[in-house]
């Protein structure tokens, strides 16, 4: 009888936990779209510099703020970030949940604030609209007044206001239009380091792209509080091959002041689990 009882007791436990876990799916499904964003699971040593930088690439973003997670497991952080529009928020939401960003290593998670009365932001015309300015739509969702671009059957939505080049490269990125599309950090991924301090994003772009194909959002130097390169980078290239290539021509290059460059191919150390889950190779 008390084997009995103590299997149903475990049963019904479980049951429990399982309903549960249902139920918070259910909700969080039926949380109406908003202009804020919950993203988790971000690094703990991610700024809220940083996390403006990596983010706004998805959307023109008017207001964010950083905390640490509470309870989370090594040290990861929380934040919100308002969008400028709903469109923008469901976006993310939709294809950054479970993924990883731009500019970061691990995935994230991405849910909308639960919205409270009178809150929520106002809707675009252009649905990829940035900065009030133009978006890019992808084809068979472009509008009257559109003007083509090239051969891609990509359409920049006119709003009658002049546009930036970085409106046009968020637009392509959240179109997919772009070769590549979303990525993780893999053997065709290249570690940088011993890199002077003045050193950018454009610099590498510069040193590695001659080899091949690069991804989209796929060079990245960390920073300094001060603006200044830490003197590690990343680059992500579209095939092993140039990986390989890039790394086995640059690495241990001398430079002008007698330093060595060191360049090694990213190796995934956390087990193989979770997208983009992994740590670069020793420099020591």
């Amino acid at each position: 009888a008390i084997l009995v009882s103590a299997f149903v007791l475990a049963h019904s436990t479980r049951e429990l936990g399982e309903n549960r876990r249902v139920e918070r799916q259910l909700v969080e499904a039926m949380v109406e779209p908003s202009d804020h964003v919950i993203i988790g699971d971000l690094p703990a040593d991610l700024d809220e510099q940083g996390l403006r930088t990596n983010f706004e690439a998805y959307g023109t973003i008017k207001w964010c703020k950083l905390w640490d997670g509470k309870g989370s497991k090594g040290g990861k952080k929380s934040a919100m970030i308002e969008f400028a529009s709903v469109e923008e928020a469901t976006w993310l939401v939709e294809n950054l949940n479970g993924n990883v960003p731009l500019g970061l290593e691990t995935a994230v998670s991405v849910k909308f604030k639960t919205k409270s009365a009178g809150g929520g932001g106002k809707n675009r015309s252009s649905p990829y609209g940035g900065g009030g300015g133009c978006g890019v739509v992808p084809p068979g969702m472009a509008g009257k007044g559109g003007m083509m671009m090239g051969g891609m059957g990509v359409m920049l939505g006119m709003s009658g206001e002049a546009c930036s080049i970085n409106d046009v490269w968020k637009g392509l990125l959240r179109s997919k239009v772009l070769p590549g599309g979303s990525w993780a950090n893999d053997e065709r991924t290249v570690v940088v380091s011993g890199l002077p301090s003045d050193t950018t994003e454009f610099d590498l772009l510069r040193i590695f792209s001659p080899f091949g194909a690069i991804l989209p959002g796929g060079v990245r130097v960390k920073l300094k509080d001060d603006g200044t390169a830490q003197g590690s980078g990343m680059v992500n290239f579209a095939d092993l091959e140039t990986a390989v290539t890039a790394t086995e021509t640059l690495n241990n290059c001398m430079m002008p002041d007698g330093r060595t460059l060191r360049v090694r191919q990213f190796t995934d150390q956390g087990g193989g689990k979770g997208k983009g889950k992994g740590k670069a190779q020793s420099e020591e």
